[in-house]
């Protein structure tokens, strides 16, 4: 899980388990699973609401996608 201050969160695009889910064509639950894992890192909210950093799934699907 990544730690963001105030400051980083607000310049950041902090985007849903649903829009995740919705770029990657695959369910909420496999990017959940992905988060549990530590294969995408996130944000926790609060108690149950996380965000995955714009950066982050960038970088997710760049490393999925070399051979």
């Amino acid at each position: 899980m990544l730690k963001l201050t105030k400051t980083e969160e607000t310049m950041q695009e902090l985007l849903s388990t649903r829009e995740v889910a919705d770029r990657l064509n695959v369910t909420i639950e496999t990017v959940r699973r992905y988060c549990r894992k530590g294969e995408l890192q996130f944000v926790r909210l609060g108690k149950r609401l996380i965000r995955i950093p714009l950066e982050e799934l960038e970088r997710f699907i760049g490393s999925n996608n070399n051979p």
